[in-house]
């Protein structure tokens, strides 16, 4: 029987849960990326969310905001779900829930969140097709979306 936190465990089509990612807790949640093998997922600090099915970890979101902080903008800089994850809105899910609680984030220092940076090619029809259904706006090397 596969370890249910490996790349290789068949996916199970349990309950989503999204949550923070818990430093000295998780671990370090590290995964080859299979359609990158030279690129490691790291949610290394508490602005990372996941997002398990079956308690396993299938999808990654990390973001900061971008200083001044009083200009309003976060970036996600990372965004991932697994490819045989993919097509079942949990990237979705994880996004929600992130930009839920990155307003919190900016309200906690009197701070409205304006705009949100999502790092990509907007040449890449499944980056870009990932960034329309979040309504982001590609602009030159990343997308923007507009609170």
């Amino acid at each position: 029987m596969p370890d249910p936190r490996s790349n290789d465990a068949p996916l199970a089509s349990g309950r989503a849960v999204v949550r923070r990612y818990r430093p000295g807790k998780d671990g370090n949640w590290v995964r080859t990326l299979p359609d990158a093998p030279n690129t490691a997922v790291k949610g290394d600090d508490a602005s990372s969310w996941v997002v398990e099915v079956d308690g396993r970890a299938v999808g990654i979101l990390t973001w900061t905001w971008i200083e001044p902080i009083d200009n309003g903008a976060a970036v996600i800089s990372r965004l991932y779900v697994e490819p045989a994850a993919r097509q079942r809105g949990l990237g979705t899910q994880l996004y929600r829930r992130a930009v839920s609680e990155i307003r919190k984030s900016f309200r906690k220092v009197g701070v409205h969140l304006k705009t949100i940076l999502l790092p990509g090619d907007p040449a890449d029809p499944a980056a870009a097709a990932c960034a329309a259904s979040l309504k982001f706006d590609g602009e030159g090397g990343a997308f923007t979306r507009h609170l």
